[in-house]
């Protein structure tokens, strides 16, 4: 049997148009003594492939058909009343000419195979960047492969493809023994850290570690030479919320001119220390700094400096003279 086998007749009532196993169940659609005719496409080895039905209320007879050398489906046959021509959802109704009179007229039906077109379209961004697709103007700001199906000139389907690359800068920290760092960095990278409470940016915390001095969501923003990108808000208990008796760490001299030392007693380390002016405004942050500060550019006033240890801490009332 043919590669391109198209059986085609004539039936009534119900049959089964499927020789193998399957069903292709199919019904006449007029009186079930008329007739309808149908064509089908068996492979190679004799599975049905697809079949289509065609008919009236009255008789609708195939007579002949025949395949052209680029595979074009001719039918021949008679028909009665209206029939449908179309196989797929449109329609292309022919109606006899003289319907009242018991005579037949002689239809003639080309079809051709729908086979879809289809086109590829790879696009790449840069870091971050969106994407409006002129096949369906919709936007794009993530990698992937999408489809959209259209109509083409010939009224089969045209397949456009989009295989777009959007490069993300993944950025995850990592929260080691209280201190939160960026797991990959970069020569070149630029840091910021942002209190999730707020979105507000921190005061001087432009390193690829950071430690928090109070418990809160803190993420990481990180710019590289073409791309940027943000952590996900990382959720930091502070240990060391609470006030350690004054006597374990002392700050001299109290006021100051231009520079003041903290000491910690009992084998306490100074882990970090911030200062901020009363109305709350960091000027300072250091992490694992050294005892002594100097501050002779200060502004003569009234500052608060937080010391931080593995025991907790201890904010100091300093007086700038």
């Amino acid at each position: 049997m043919p590669a391109r086998s198209i059986p085609g007749g004539y039936f009534n009532r119900t049959v089964d148009l499927d020789p193998g196993a399957g069903e292709e169940i199919v019904t006449t659609t007029g009186t079930p003594a008329y007739g309808d005719f149908f064509v089908a496409r068996l492979d190679n080895s004799g599975n049905l492939l697809w079949a289509e039905t065609f008919g009236s209320e009255s008789h609708d007879i195939l007579s002949d058909l025949t395949l052209d050398a680029e595979t074009n489906l001719y039918i021949l046959g008679i028909f009665e009343g209206t029939v449908d021509f179309d196989p797929g959802s449109s329609d292309w109704n022919l109606t006899e000419d003289n319907p009242d009179a018991e005579t037949y007229d002689v239809y003639l039906a080309k079809f051709s195979d729908c086979l879809p077109t289809q086109n590829l379209e790879t696009v790449a961004l840069n870091c971050n960047e969106e994407y409006t697709w002129d096949a369906n103007n919709q936007l794009y700001t993530m990698s992937g492969v999408y489809h959209y199906v259209l109509e083409n000139a010939a009224g089969c389907d045209s397949i456009r493809t989009l295989d777009l690359e959007i490069p993300v800068l993944e950025v995850v920290v990592e929260n080691t023994d209280g201190t939160l760092s960026y797991a990959n960095p970069q020569v070149g990278d630029t840091y910021q850290w942002i209190d999730c409470s707020d979105n507000t940016m921190i005061d001087g915390a432009t390193e690829a570690t950071f430690t928090p001095l109070q418990t809160s969501d803190y993420a990481l923003i990180v710019t590289g030479a073409t791309c940027s990108g943000q952590s996900p808000c990382i959720s930091f208990t502070f240990v060391g919320l609470d006030e350690i008796n004054p006597g374990v760490l002392r700050l001299y001299p109290n006021p100051l001119t231009d520079q003041f030392t903290i000491s910690a007693d009992g084998g306490t380390s100074l882990l970090a220390v911030e200062i901020t002016t009363v109305g709350g405004q960091l000027i300072y942050r250091a992490v694992n700094p050294g005892n002594t500060f100097s501050f002779g550019h200060w502004e003569a006033g009234i500052y608060l400096v937080k010391a931080v240890t593995e025991k907790g801490s201890h904010t100091f009332r300093v007086i700038k003279n």
